[in-house]
């Protein structure tokens, strides 16, 4: 009974590290894919933007974490965008399958340069299943007749100041701070969701008529963790072919490639592992799919404009 209740506190104590290193989901393109990272970014385009962005973590590495998200968001007029998104993220024996919804405000600060609030309620499954857990002992009783499942509500809140030619958001993820009870033990359990702090940031240069420069940082800072950054650059070529590299701090180095086509988006990205891991999987795949929906709103001028007089090829990443 001792070596049972030993066993237990060791997998909730693994467990715990597991789970608070996974709170949030990691994006490669964060760029492409920025309004689930920031509920101000809802509406701020001229296009009702879907995005389906799927990844895939170490590969060759045994219950990596695998991430499937589908989003939307649209300009409503009067200053308002809303949207939201539904996700499903899988990292050994635990998963978290939600839906969010954003809503923001648009103030303009002066001509083409914008500042937006925005708010996002969350609503989570999480589920960590016992059954995938090895223990030293087998058939410990202790931990496989235990599941967790719980609905974990959540509160977002972002800002995001943008031009024409560039961009500053903030978001604060976790502000509830809900407690995971992964087990009904007597020792107590502490295992909340942690406030975690998203700041991104870039700028698009014109280098000529053909070719684009956009460097960008991204920046996560969790209560209990060490600052984490991305720091990327992506060269456009005519508004329809693109590619870039990023560095993520002491874990890879990202080669991204895309396109655009009429009003689809096509993104892929490849991590090269570069922290104690590399020796162990063949890397990390991310692809990104978006289609832009005409708005008969817009959050500029153009929304003076009939929509049959526009330009119906909008770009959401140029």
């Amino acid at each position: 009974m001792l070596m049972r209740k030993i066993y237990t506190v060791i997998v909730i104590i693994a467990s715990a590290c597991f789970v608070n290193a996974q709170q949030r989901t990691l994006h490669s393109q964060y760029i492409f894919n920025d309004f689930i990272l920031n509920p101000a970014i809802a509406g701020t385009g001229n296009y009702s933007p879907a995005a389906l962005s799927l990844r895939k973590q170490w590969v060759g590495i045994n219950e990596a974490p695998v991430t499937q998200s589908l989003s939307w968001h649209t300009y409503c007029g009067k200053n308002v965008g809303m949207g939201g998104y539904i996700f499903n993220d899988v990292a050994g024996p635990t998963r978290r399958t939600g839906i969010n919804y954003s809503f923001a405000y648009h103030v303009k600060i002066k001509e083409n340069n914008k500042l937006s609030f925005g708010l996002a309620g969350q609503l989570f499954q999480y589920l960590l299943e016992s059954d995938k857990l090895i223990t030293a002992e087998p058939d410990d009783q202790a931990i496989y007749e235990d599941n967790t499942n719980q609905l974990i509500p959540d509160i977002t809140f972002g800002m995001y100041y943008f031009s024409n030619s560039y961009y500053v958001g903030f978001t604060a993820f976790n502000l509830i701070q809900t407690r995971l009870d992964m087990y009904d033990v007597s020792v107590a359990n502490q295992n909340n969701l942690l406030r975690t702090y998203y700041l991104t940031g870039g700028y698009k240069i014109d280098l000529n008529d053909s070719y684009m420069l956009e460097p960008s940082l991204h920046m996560q800072f969790m209560e209990t963790s060490p600052l984490q950054f991305d720091i990327t650059a992506r060269l456009v070529y005519e508004k329809v072919i693109w590619a870039g590299f990023s560095y993520r701090l002491k874990d890879a180095v990202v080669c991204l490639v895309g396109t655009s086509y009429r009003f689809l988006d096509f993104g892929y990205s490849y991590d090269i592992t570069l922290s104690d891991l590399k020796d162990y999987n063949s890397g990390s795949h991310e692809l990104f799919i978006g289609y832009r929906f005409l708005n008969k709103f817009s959050s500029t001028e153009k929304s003076k404009v009939p929509w049959f007089k526009r330009n119906r090829m909008y770009s959401p990443i140029f």
